[in-house]
């Protein structure tokens, strides 16, 4: 439950001042709606409550057992808005974030400008993209308003001190959805936001309560207190029962919903494609990532150019009727498409792509990554198409495109990468590793005995001693590239490297059979995704590559709600931590730089930094080097899926160059371990490299109403549950019985 504690107030209609009044968490109160027939009961503890719970549901029952037309009743009401948080909104700030305010109107559907009554604002959430406000708005709707062409308008906006506000999105809700009998005058969910003129989605939703009170006596009552309970009541009501949602897009009923992707790659050998495409575009997935690289070739009548030919294409392939492009990335030959089924198309949001090139000079795009970013519900999704650096010999720089992709490209937060936001990552391209089979070395060519050797080793089906001597599994499993990354096996199929085009499944003899074209992924822990399938599609013979595919099952979840009113406030507290470099190839450590530890999530309300540490070998923390972290969430199911990210950065400064290295935090490990320290180590990387290993104790634990920080005023509970009852024509209280009503309630 929780108290209001009065922030502001505005007028609407001509008479009558409603109070705006902001939540605060407080466990150990609960208390009773009033009834519309002016029953009411109060309530501290024990069996009072027992007593005062009985009454609640009498109460409830009897309303939701009449299918009420809540427009019309006769007699003012009031309307009652909720505002608990959004989520991945759109950053409008150079850091990736935004300082999010929400203004709450109603408006008349017939006039283009609001005219009844003055807009509520939010207090500013800054440098977030998922803010947390947790307060309440009233709005009091006179008899005479037109509820069936009126809606209720919520807008999020940026502030900005120095120039104009920036519009971020609008949710609108018409009154007579809220006010009908299915609703039964309330509702509550996740609302999707729009433009200004409802003609497309823009990035993020809203959470929030809405719900009709037509017992506006309340509102005009002298006596606050009676009001703040009754609002508090009647918005807990609606929190705690099966409410009607008002969504006007696609919703799985289940919370927890797979959507099946399609990942592909394919090095087009820069040839036009195949009319049909089927052996490598498998029918039947909702989503589809495509991933080509020398992919330019002279387009096909009527199309002008080969981007045009090669969408054309696949859209044609999957069918424009049942699927619909909603990304394309390009740079040079590299393409990175997406495409999704149109019945889950509101699903799929907040798309964002970037690129790097790692060509010659790290500025021709012959060769680098494609990267696309995306949501699904409420789970995020990176996707990466890459072409690396070529020929036999060429680990090293193979590995090194990877590091600088890792290191360079931005999607999503700027100052995060993209191994630790994103759930899934899935990476995907013609890696170019080959195999280090007998004794080619790094020649080019392998000799005509040792060509024929694999070709043979290749027709009995032993294609698992050759892909033995895969260069790109030992690099992993030395941890100089993908690391924490997983891959299907590739040994299931043939080698797709180096076809002879226009051969179902002859090799050219001027390079040694590879699997160069692969798909890799990975996933932060908590975040469920099976991959079912993983082959080639040997008979796509256009190219000196075979198309590769991977099928994955995402388990995508609907947004939770952060806050959780039977919680107080939650809280990360640091007891000790140390830093240890990771030390390779029985290299001596050398001390650290001069350094600090950055603590960043979307569930802090800011960055939160150590204090530094001169440089030594292995520098440490205590209590007091690091603040106590207050989380803007509480609830434990949606920190389960939240993580923190720490940054090490040399003291001097926190730009890029400064970095020393990134690390995720899940918080699942101390949900579990909750009100104790808990220790653990998290590794640190720099473009996927491990560089150092954090080991830190640490608690979560919850707060109420900051008790530990500061005491809250003390609150006289016999002013909060007095009420009149209409039936004995007394007061009706709980507590002692020397305490009396005061004139006012006796001639509410």
């Amino acid at each position: 439950m929780f108290l209001f504690e009065c922030c502001s107030s505005i007028r609407f209609g001509k008479e009558t001042k409603v109070k705006n009044l902001r939540p605060r968490r407080r466990s150990s109160i609960s208390g009773l709606r009033l009834g519309d027939d002016g029953e009411s009961v109060g309530l501290l503890n024990g069996e009072a409550e027992r007593e005062a719970e009985t009454a609640e549901q009498r109460y409830w029952n009897r309303v939701n057992a009449v299918e009420l037309d809540w427009a019309s009743l006769d007699g003012d009401k009031m309307l009652h808005l909720r505002l608990i948080e959004a989520a991945n909104i759109r950053g409008a700030d150079r850091s990736g974030t935004s300082d999010a305010y929400v203004v709450a109107w109603l408006q008349p559907m017939l006039d283009k400008v609001k005219v009844q009554g003055e807009s509520q604002r939010s207090t500013t959430i800054w440098r977030t993209n998922d803010p947390v406000w947790n307060e309440v708005f009233t709005f009091l709707v006179p008899r005479h308003f037109d509820i069936n062409n009126t809606m209720l308008v919520v807008d999020l906006f940026d502030e900005d001190k120095v120039l104009s506000n920036e519009f971020l999105g609008r949710v609108r809700v018409p009154l007579a959805k809220l006010a009908n009998a299915e609703a039964r005058g309330q509702m509550t969910g996740w609302f999707d936001l729009h433009t200004a003129d409802d003609t497309a989605k823009t990035e993020g939703n809203i959470h929030f309560h809405a719900v009709f009170d037509h017992d506006h006596r309340l509102a005009q009552a002298e006596q606050t207190e009676r009001f703040e309970l009754h609002r508090k009541q009647v918005l807990h009501h609606v929190a705690s029962t099966n409410f009607t949602r008002y969504l006007d897009e696609y919703e799985s009923e289940a919370k927890d919903r797979q959507v099946s992707v399609h990942v592909c790659t394919w090095n087009v050998g820069n040839t036009p494609p195949a009319d049909d495409l089927s052996a490598w575009l498998q029918p039947g997935h909702d989503i589809y990532v495509v991933g080509s690289q020398e992919c330019k070739y002279d387009p096909r009548k009527p199309h002008s150019s080969c981007k045009d030919d090669w969408r054309a294409s696949i859209m044609g392939q999957l069918g424009e009727k049942e699927y619909k492009l909603v990304y394309e990335e390009n740079l040079w030959e590299m393409r990175l498409l997406i495409a999704v089924r149109h019945e889950i198309e509101p699903l799929v949001k907040n798309i964002h792509g970037h690129h790097e090139a790692t060509g010659i000079a790290h500025v021709l795009g012959n060769k680098g990554g494609l990267v696309v970013s995306m949501l699904v519900r409420d789970t995020s999704l990176c996707f990466v198409n890459s072409h690396l650096a070529a020929h036999q010999g060429e680990s090293k720089r193979r590995n090194h495109d990877v590091y600088e992709i890792i290191k360079e490209v931005r999607v999503g937060k700027p100052n995060m990468d993209i191994l630790h936001q994103f759930a899934h990552v899935v990476w995907m391209g013609d890696l170019n590793y080959r195999l280090d089979y007998g004794d080619q070395g790094t020649a080019e060519s392998p000799s005509a005995e040792q060509h024929a050797e694999m070709l043979a080793l290749i027709a009995d089906g032993q294609r698992a001693k050759l892909f033995a001597t895969d260069q790109l599994r030992a690099e992993m499993a030395a941890e100089r590239v993908f690391v924490g990354f997983e891959e299907g096996d590739p040994s299931k199929f043939d080698p797709t490297f180096k076809m002879i085009k226009n051969e179902l499944n002859g090799y050219n003899k001027k390079r040694s059979p590879a699997w160069c074209d692969r798909i890799v992924r990975r996933s932060m822990p908590g975040f469920h995704i099976e991959q079912t399938a993983y082959n080639s599609a040997p008979t796509v013979c256009s190219s000196d590559h075979k198309p590769v595919y991977a099928t994955f099952k995402v388990h995508t979840a609907e947004p939770v709600l952060g806050v959780d009113d039977s919680l107080g406030d939650a809280f990360l507290t640091v007891q000790s931590m140390k830093l240890r470099p990771i030390v390779k190839d029985g290299a001596s450590p050398e001390a650290l730089p001069q350094c600090r530890v950055v603590f960043y999530s979307s569930i802090l309300r800011d960055q939160v930094p150590s204090e530094p540490r001169k440089g030594e070998e292995a520098p440490s923390w205590g209590k007091k080097d690091v603040p106590v972290m207050k989380l803007d969430i509480n609830n434990t199911e949606r920190l389960r899926k939240s993580f923190v990210m720490l940054q090490v950065y040399k003291t001097a400064g926190a730009s890029a160059d400064d970095l020393l290295g990134n690390g995720l935090l899940m918080v699942d490990e101390w949900v579990e371990n909750q009100e104790q320290f808990h220790s653990s180590t998290v590794r640190l990387s720099r473009g996927g490299i491990p560089v150092a290993h954090l080991d830190l104790s640490m608690k979560l634990h919850w707060i109420d109403g900051l008790a530990e920080f500061e005491q809250p005023p003390p609150v006289d509970p016999r002013q909060l549950f007095m009420f009149e009852s209409a039936k004995s024509n007394s007061a009706y209280q709980i507590g002692p019985s020397s305490w009396t009503p005061p004139e006012a309630d006796e001639q509410a």
